[in-house]
């Protein structure tokens, strides 16, 4: 990690192979949220995941399988067992029509649902009844670690960070593409994004947290080129990753007031200054799923979505004209 960011951690926590099941199972169960269906059979790592879509409770066993899942089941299994070719260890693999792909798939949904079940284990540890068992819910995660930390140093930071919001823990994943080195297969690193991602969460530079904040800009008037010059303004003068979407909806196809839309809390300070560098705007924080990591891109919602309406599009069009 020190090699990798150039941030020497103070201290070091491991999780053991059964952490994850004993210390939900320690707070009572948590409550997660899916955006599809899991369904994975593996009889080598001895894992069979099936969770539907949408809010749920897990249990400890449950949750190994929100935290482990990355693909789905591709071999024929037959009575409760995997079937194979005669006489090989080689599985029969289903077609490709019957696999039931989800959402879901991938290292960097996996990494997603890593994140959240640490949320989900905070606010569930925060509730009364759990507070009230707070050393011993210490013990039993103590159990599940190899860690510097010692056990007054856990109970310290607990009481320190009781009263804090679980949705404005801000948690990401380095982002980069596959490829190779040498011969072997890699994860390339985007260096400049590890640059700002480090600035920002572990030295506390908001404004790198910028470069890494994806906006989409919709027309929401019949200004041509509208979206095209908020977008092109955000990214030059405030350093978002801002691009153009095109047209609005059709419920804001013709909006009089221009809408600057996030859904996670984390990102309201963001949002309040795209308001201020367009010089207006109405603020809306909206429920959405969070499809953070999905292997489609095309389905990934951004941070911010901003609609130009009528109030501020005339602006920005005389703006881009006198450019």
């Amino acid at each position: 990690v020190t090699e990798l960011l150039g941030v020497a951690p103070d201290y070091v926590v491991t999780l053991k192979d059964k952490a994850v099941q004993n210390v939900v199972d320690a707070v009572g169960g948590i409550d997660v949220e899916t955006i599809d269906e899991m369904h994975r059979d593996d009889a080598a790592a001895n894992l069979h995941i099936h969770l539907p879509k949408g809010k749920q409770r897990l249990n400890g066993e449950q949750a190994i399988g929100f935290v482990r899942y990355r693909e789905p089941t591709v071999a024929r299994w037959v009575g409760g067992k995997p079937l194979f070719h005669p006489g090989t260890n080689d599985p029969v693999l289903l077609p490709r029509s019957e696999i039931r792909y989800s959402k879901e798939d991938g290292d960097f949904r996996r990494m997603k649902r890593q994140q959240d079940l640490i949320r989900a284990v905070v606010d569930e540890a925060k509730k009364t009844h759990n507070w009230a068992r707070l050393g011993s819910i210490a013990d039993t995660s103590l159990d599940q670690l190899d860690t510097t930390l010692k056990r007054d140093q856990i109970l310290a930071l607990a009481v320190l960070y009781k009263s804090a919001q679980t949705d404005k823990i801000v948690t990401r994943t380095l982002q980069g593409k596959d490829g190779k080195i040498g011969r072997n297969y890699a994860f390339l690193i985007d260096r400049e994004k590890k640059r700002y991602l480090v600035d920002w969460l572990v030295k506390g530079d908001e404004s790198a947290a910028y470069k890494l904040t994806v906006v989409a800009v919709k027309n929401g008037t019949k200004t041509v080129g509208a979206a095209k010059s908020v977008a092109d303004m955000l990214h030059t003068e405030g350093g978002f990753e801002a691009e153009s979407a095109g047209n609005a909806d059709a419920e804001d196809a013709d909006a009089k007031s221009t809408r600057i839309v996030y859904s996670k809390a984390v990102f309201q300070g963001h949002a309040e200054r795209v308001k201020q560098l367009l010089g207006g705007g109405q603020l809306v924080k909206e429920k959405a799923p969070d499809t953070t990591g999905v292997l489609d891109k095309s389905q990934e919602l951004p941070d911010i979505t901003v609609v130009v309406g009528e109030d501020l599009a005339g602006n920005f069009a005389r703006r881009s004209a006198s450019r």
